[in-house]
């Protein structure tokens, strides 16, 4: 009997073990369920949001590759513009070494003109200085034209005295001819005398006739 007592009281304590074991296994079952359904939902969820990125992801990549093709355009276009400006900027540059020569030239032009204007300038200056010295000369003439022209009527005066003056002296050596004619020492000597005179108021003569008649010339020329 006491064989069985204790016999039963494993049993029982067995099936208590048992009994407790399986509500902890209810609950772990529970809990493992719960757990399941909330990384079931968990799953659920992330599969949606793999999809939305999936998509999103093919979305972008759609974007992507178009913008990479629009970019790679522009790059291709902008590496042909570059090209261009290129071959631009080398005949600019081209230009600019023609135009820089062009330069040279022109300034080299320039002060060789400006060194032809200073030597006219100065031809300038010294034909001003001459064409007033012209004129002061021209002045000088006018007045002289008008002084000479006054003058003409007493210059004519004079040599009139001087011809009347030349015939009296011819006469008085006519008259001295006569009177000293048995004399011929006396006579050469006298007439010596008077041909001397008679020289010299000829000269005198001729000299104020040449002088009347450049004077007389003179006017004329100036006008």
């Amino acid at each position: 009997m006491a064989f069985v007592s204790d016999h039963d009281r494993e049993v029982e304590s067995l099936n208590a073990a048992l009994h407790n074991a399986q509500e902890n296994f209810s609950l772990e079952r529970a809990q493992l369920q719960s757990d399941i359904s909330s990384l079931s939902k968990q799953v659920v969820l992330l599969e949606t949001r793999l999809e939305e990125w999936r998509a999103k992801e093919m979305e972008m990549k759609g974007l992507h590759e178009a913008q990479e093709t629009v970019l790679l355009g522009e790059i291709e276009q902008l590496k042909a513009e570059l090209s261009e400006r290129g071959d631009i900027v080398q005949a600019l540059n081209k230009n600019l070494d023609a135009l820089k020569v062009t330069y040279d030239m022109l300034m080299a032009e320039k002060d060789e003109l400006s060194a032809r204007v200073d030597t006219l300038i100065a031809d300038v200056n010294s034909w001003d200085n001459q064409i007033q010295q012209l004129e002061d000369h021209l002045r000088q003439l006018r007045i002289e034209r008008v002084e000479l022209i006054a003058g003409t009527e007493s210059a004519r005066k004079l040599v009139d005295e001087l011809s009347w003056r030349v015939k009296e002296l011819e006469r008085e050596v006519e008259r001295q001819r006569v009177v000293i004619s048995d004399r011929a020492e006396e006579k050469r000597e006298a007439i010596r005398q008077l041909c001397f005179s008679l020289e010299h108021y000829r000269s005198g003569y001729q000299e104020l006739r040449q002088a009347f008649i450049g004077h007389k010339r003179l006017p004329i020329l100036a006008s």
